[in-house]
């Protein structure tokens, strides 16, 4: 367990720990001298001749030349100054250990969720996303919570258990009373006072907590978008914000429900100590055992509460290490590095040369697939249901590996300054985050006001046929449409996505079965748009209608993994002919 819990400490952590240790140390011997000192300050109080016999006590009365009253107002003074100390330093300590349980739980999510968002794409599809979520949101922040800071309160138990243990060795004890109503008034009376800032505290938590289940879910149901436009540290970004929130929460209910007990340590001794040396100023009398009775009243006080927490906080680890042992294997998955396909100097082409796919080694999907998509053309992939039209996609978009064969890509499909692919994709459910039409549009991304000198959406909403749906909702650009997009038409979230892929000034453009949603009418305006505003750009279309391929120079048709082009500009297809293929392939599907 050691070597798993020190894998996620660096450098800092380990340094702020190994000062917690000095802090531990250093209370422990404030604990024993609090303790302890219990028995000279009663036995000064109810006996005021307890001095007489102790030279220190008479040096320092001729060095200040005080009286035997003003010496026990000072050791008195002294002592409770000792035992407020004490109680601070603990509560600074919990205040600390839970500071130091909140970092460390944003540092363990963030990384897990960071280490997941590195993955590739094929990751996501053997895994189920809801657990992926629970392991980042649920499971790696209770390891700061039930491991790492229980360790450390064991720690801090034990080393105060231990000197405490060291001074009654030295003494028989024989005496355990307690003044339990007066704490329990006092407990009642702090609760009251904090119990609905605790329940303010819980409110807005659990308001973060839901931003939190939000933000991964959007990110990990739009993971192949997310892939392929390299918007990882967008996510990861509001990821952390809302997780810092949660635990900055978390943190406050953990101080409020623990700080009680110090309070009530400085109000409940301090007016018994109080209470004594004022009954001792003015000569009231005690009995000769009190110094004894006090001794063992406060040392019991100390060790039961260690004790228990000791059985608690093992109980806890024990309990909490399959979680551990889960999120130390996820943190050593090594990603996949899928190399980017070749670039070579060809005219907005994008060839597949001999290219060969299978998943986890079965039958192959794909076999031996050489195809030429021509620059500034539009290409239609046809093909039944399972024939491997959209795995083709996956591995242009480099989301897999092929078994074998080359895919070349022109350079001016490169952009080598950004280090990215000039490529634009939609697919036909494209993923929406429960957010406005811009953030939809802009997906990760700063807002370009560089087209026209003017909003670049707008330009694209336009192009897209959005402008009649912006112009009727209330809030316009702004409008929210909720979780999946569920406030809007399939035809217009459609468009949005196109606007989406637009967006990033693509030289290549996919579209998988990303106008099955639109009328026909909307669909040719689409494309008269795009071939008037992106002259230059490849455009890739899996499709089974027949507009669509009414578009298109080049027809690919895939069946069984092979492929063959069945149009081109040498060859044209009749309208017949394609009406046929759009028939068949779609009777399919229904």
């Amino acid at each position: 367990m050691y070597h798993k819990a020190i894998f996620f400490l660096d450098s800092n952590d380990k340094r702020k720990i190994y000062y917690l240790f000095a802090l531990f140390i250093f209370i422990g011997v404030i604990e024993v001298a609090g303790v302890l000192s219990i028995m000279p300050f009663v036995g000064m109080i109810t006996n005021p001749e307890y001095f007489g016999s102790i030279s220190f006590s008479t040096t320092v009365k001729e060095y200040l030349l005080i009286s035997d009253k003003e010496l026990t107002l000072l050791f008195g003074s002294l002592f409770i100054i000792l035992f407020i100390s004490c109680s601070i330093l603990n509560a600074l300590t919990i205040w600390l250990n839970t500071r130091l349980s909140a970092v460390l739980g944003e540092k363990i999510s963030s990384k897990l969720f960071n280490h997941y968002l590195c993955q590739p794409y094929d990751f996501f599809v053997k895994n189920d996303i809801a657990s992926l979520s629970k392991n980042i949101i649920q499971i790696s922040v209770s390891l700061s919570e039930s491991i790492f800071i229980p360790a450390l309160q064991i720690i801090t138990r034990v080393i105060i258990l231990i000197f405490i243990s060291i001074l009654l060795i030295n003494i028989n004890v024989f005496a355990f009373i307690g003044s339990l109503s007066l704490l329990g008034l006092i407990y009642l009376f702090i609760f009251r006072k904090i119990k609905y800032k605790l329940v303010s505290y819980g409110k807005e938590r659990l308001v973060s907590n839901d931003l939190l289940f939000k933000s991964t879910t959007d990110c990990l149901n739009s993971i192949k978008d997310v892939k392929f436009y390299n918007v990882e540290n967008y996510f990861n970004n509001i990821f952390t914000k809302s997780q810092r929130n949660f635990l900055d929460l978390t943190a406050k209910n953990i101080i409020f429900s623990t700080l009680p007990r110090y309070i009530v340590e400085v109000v409940a001794f301090g007016t018994i100590f109080i209470t004594l040396l004022y009954m001792q100023y003015y000569e009231m009398g005690l009995s000769q055992y009190s110094p004894t009775i006090a001794l063992f009243v406060l040392a019991a006080y100390r060790l039961l509460p260690s004790i228990q927490q000791i059985f608690a906080f093992t109980s806890s680890i024990r309990f909490n290490l399959p979680a551990l042992d889960l999120i130390y294997k996820d943190m050593h998955i090594r990603p996949l590095n899928i190399p980017r396909h070749e670039i070579k100097n060809i005219d907005y082409e994008v060839i597949f040369n001999n290219i060969n796919f299978s998943y986890e080694n079965n039958t192959n999907i794909l076999q031996n697939i050489n195809i030429k998509f021509p620059g500034r053309t539009y290409n239609a992939i046809i093909g039944e249901s399972g024939s491997g039209k959209t795995t083709l996609i996956d591995l242009l978009l480099g989301l897999y590996k092929p078994q074998s064969g080359k895919i070349y890509l022109s350079t001016s499909l490169y952009d080598q300054t950004n280090d990215k692919l000039l490529i634009g994709y939609v697919s036909q459910n494209s993923p929406f985050i429960d957010d406005s039409i811009l953030n939809n549009i802009v997906f990760g991304l700063e807002i370009d006001t560089t087209m026209k000198g003017n909003n670049r959406v707008f330009d694209l909403i336009d192009i897209c046929g959005l402008s009649d749906l912006i112009k009727s909702l209330p809030d316009g650009i702004d409008t929210r449409i909720g979780e999946k997009g569920s406030k809007l038409s399939g035809g217009q979230l459609q468009r949005i996505a196109i606007a989406r892929a637009l967006y990033r000034n693509p030289k290549l453009l996919i579209l998988d079965e990303a106008t099955n949603a639109l009328d026909t009418d909307t669909e040719k305006k689409i494309f008269k748009s795009l071939k008037s505003n992106y002259s230059d750009m490849t455009v890739i279309c899996i499709t089974h209608r027949l507009e669509t391929m009414k578009e298109c120079e080049n027809v690919f048709h895939i069946s069984s993994g092979l492929v063959e082009q069945i149009s081109h500009k040498n060859k044209k297809i009749s309208d017949e002919e394609l009406s046929q293929l759009s028939n068949r392939y779609t009777s399919d599907e229904k």
